[in-house]
């Protein structure tokens, strides 16, 4: 876990006003490079500030900005060490943000959230249904995200001053439990849905492995059965079978994290093979206060035909060959079983209490799980006690320690 304490003060000092134990943080340069002596937030010594000197021969004038250490919190090589691995997370997270920026632009605007672009099925969108807090804000508050300004860096002056709230106005890192589901039955072998589902996984892994330390993460695969596994998924952790979601609602109320916000995600591509039972242990989920969001993949074109014949020759709605047998609908057929089954799905999410995305692309479905989990985590710094401003206000008066973002070490 890396945070910024330790702090005493954070100020402007004229270059002749240095000495022995301040940590360099910014204002030379060089050609327009910082000297390598100064990278890295060195702590200054005397013999460091007599070469510096003499070697580049620096203004006494020169302003320079300095962190000082409180001693009877930390010493300033420790410091030190704080500010150059916060400033190393910094650096992937402006590379995050930049790969949300390249795959964003594929489908919206940077200002619109995907999930309210037209790759989604906003008909059947349901969004900030939660079961464990409520949502204190107005339509005119911005809701915090990582993803705010997400075409500027954050940098690590801006953690340093607190103007990562006030400027980026970016999410607390709650305490949750997230219980990502992902379907494993035979119809996720087709139209590479299952490749969408492992890459979803892996890029979310990455997000809240790297920059969300107070989120702790179980991966479930389903199908037939449940099944709890390690990251990275692969694809051969649980034969193909039938989708039982009560298989998976079952394990996730074993697993409930006391003292968390208990958070389910789930990728899937059909309504339950187990309905009824589903639905009670969807109702079971809301009474005990986990909160759930479902994205579901594109379905509209597997309607264009269906099976038929003998159903011990199927398996999730397919031949065992893996071909759906020949049956035309029109547009009209189509339209109505869809708006059947998107009917179902919805009503699984009403029962849980929950959320809810219906794709018409597959391929952003790891951009989409992301956005979600951030918007979740959003409206939860929505519901502390104190306004991010509050926090910044804190956090850049030092009336005591403030720890604004934890970090994972990687």
């Amino acid at each position: 876990m890396y945070s910024l304490s330790g702090i005493k003060q954070i100020k402007k000092v004229l270059w002749k006003e240095l000495k022995p134990g301040l940590i360099f943080a910014k204002g030379v340069h060089i050609n327009g490079y910082v000297p390598y002596e100064l990278r890295g937030f060195p702590v200054l010594t005397k013999e460091l500030l007599n070469n510096l000197s003499t070697k580049y021969q620096f203004l006494n004038e020169k302003m320079v900005l300095i962190v000082e250490a409180d001693l009877q919190v930390t010493d300033p090589v420790s410091l030190s060490a704080q500010l150059q691995k916060n400033q190393e997370i910094l650096d992937k997270l402006n590379l995050f943000r930049e790969d949300m920026i390249a795959e964003k632009q594929k489908y919206a605007p940077l200002k619109i959230p995907v999930y309210q672009s037209q790759p989604v099925d906003t008909t059947f969108l349901k969004l900030d249904q939660h079961n464990s807090f409520s949502i204190h804000y107005t339509d005119q508050q911005m809701i915090p995200s990582f993803f705010n300004l997400i075409d500027l860096q954050i940098k690590l002056s801006d953690l340093l001053t607190g103007q990562i709230f006030s400027r980026f106005h970016i999410p607390l890192d709650k305490r949750v439990q997230l219980h990502l589901v992902v379907d494993y039955s035979y119809s996720m072998n087709h139209y590479n849905k299952h490749d969408y589902a492992v890459n979803a996984v892996n890029f979310l892994y990455r997000y809240i492995n790297e920059f969300l330390l107070n989120t702790s993460i179980t991966l479930y695969v389903f199908s037939d059965k449940c099944r709890v596994v390690d990251f990275p998924l692969t694809g051969k952790e649980l034969p193909r079978g039938e989708t039982s979601y009560s298989s998976f609602f079952k394990a996730v109320l074993k697993r409930k994290a006391k003292g968390r916000y208990n958070k389910i995600i789930l990728l899937t591509d059909g309504i339950p093979s187990d309905f009824s039972s589903a639905l009670r242990m969807a109702e079971q989920c809301k009474v005990e206060k986990i909160d759930y969001s479902q994205i579901i993949y594109s379905f509209k074109g597997d309607l264009k035909n269906r099976v038929a014949g003998n159903p011990i020759q199927t398996l999730d709605g397919f031949l065992l060959n893996g071909e759906h047998q020949e049956y035309h609908r029109n547009d009209q057929e189509i339209q109505e079983e869809y708006e059947k089954i998107a009917g179902q799905f919805t009503q699984i999410a009403e029962v849980c209490g929950g959320n809810q995305i219906i794709l018409k692309v597959n391929d952003l479905i790891g951009l989409l799980t992301v956005e979600f989990y951030d918007r979740y985590l959003g409206l939860l710094s929505l519901t502390d006690q104190k306004s991010l401003e509050q926090l910044s206000q804190e956090f850049h008066n030092r009336k005591r320690v403030i720890k604004p973002f934890h970090f994972k070490k990687i």
